[in-house]
């Protein structure tokens, strides 16, 4: 007589039967393996490097030696330590002038030769060259658009190599000029408004803004300082005499600056903008005040003892007026 079917195993119940049987034999043919690998490990013939020739090993893995185009000619240069090499490359580039790339130009300046003769010498002289040369970029209308493309095409390691030079300046030029006297229909300062209104999207709606110039200074300038922070890279900021101006129109321009131009940061559409980005506020408003303390020493020192007490008062008081509005974001 047959068994009741609930008495049968089913298909699954077998198959997993199976499976477990299986795996314990797979244990039992893997618990001998460690001892045959632990007793081979013990066989292993122990290594006669000393730590100084370890050492040695390790340093010149990390070189990138010269290698001359023509070895049947002497290359003094390559048969020196890269200690003295570095020697080198600061002697010649402290006996080069500053380089400067102003908004004017189409393209900034190319890298000096020396980093495009080898490899080797690339990788030594580029800490040189982009921690210690003087960068300075001149900049009109606040655009800072020519120094990030310059920097945008630098490689990522030269670029990390510029947060660690104290010598990037920014000449400003304090004056905010329109490209043209009588300009064509939707343009505004140097551009159209709708690459403005590109520009400012993440601060706000240009159009909806009462005061189009000023809030677009104001974007130009948390633009900039966001793009630095997120680069990791601080610059110095200068205010330069135009040349073909004498130093009491430069003083005046100084102070129209401060008074059309900057005071459009006390504005209500500023203020909404920070409403939007309150979470970059406090690190804008840093750098905000830092470059109104790089502008009002840069006139204090401009003027000296000015006689003109009244148009001294006047600067003061503008200039903290536009602080205390800042410092509330």
């Amino acid at each position: 007589m047959a068994p009741p079917s609930y008495t049968r195993a089913t298909t699954s119940s077998t198959s997993r039967a199976t499976s477990t049987s299986s795996k314990s034999d797979d244990t039992t043919t893997q618990t001998s393996t460690p001892e045959k690998n632990r007793n081979k490990k013990n066989l292993k013939r122990p290594s006669k490097l000393t730590p100084q020739a370890r050492q040695s090993i390790n340093y010149h893995q990390n070189l990138h030696p010269i290698k001359p185009q023509n070895s049947s000619k002497p290359c003094p240069l390559a048969t020196l330590p890269s200690e003295l090499r570095v020697y080198i490359y600061t002697f010649y580039y402290l006996s080069r002038q500053q380089q400067q790339t102003s908004s004017s130009c189409p393209k900034p300046r190319k890298t000096p030769p020396i980093l495009h003769l080898c490899r080797a010498m690339r990788i030594e002289a580029a800490y040189t060259y982009y921690t210690t040369t003087p960068f300075t970029f001149a900049v009109r209308n606040l655009d800072f658009g020519p120094v990030t493309r310059w920097m945008d095409s630098l490689s990522l390691e030269h670029r990390g190599l510029l947060s660690r030079n104290s010598k990037l300046t920014i000449n400003a030029i304090p004056a905010i000029r329109h490209t043209f006297a009588y300009p064509p229909p939707e343009y505004l300062l140097d551009g159209y408004v709708v690459d403005h209104w590109k520009a400012c999207q993440q601060f706000g709606n240009l159009y909806m803004a009462v005061h189009k110039k000023h809030f677009v200074m104001f974007c130009r300038l948390a633009s900039w300082f966001l793009w630095c922070d997120k680069a990791g890279i601080t610059w110095g900021y200068a205010f330069p005499m135009l040349f073909h101006s004498h130093l009491l129109a430069h003083k005046n321009m100084v102070r129209e600056f401060l008074r059309r131009d900057i005071v459009g940061l006390t504005e209500p559409c500023v203020r909404k903008a920070w409403t939007k980005n309150g979470d970059k506020a406090g690190l804008v408003k840093r750098e905000m005040l830092r470059w109104l303390d790089a502008l009002n020493t840069y006139y204090v020192q401009l003027t000296g003892c000015d006689t003109d007490v009244g148009a001294g008062r006047q600067w003061r008081e503008r200039m903290s007026a536009v602080k205390g509005a800042v410092e509330s974001w």
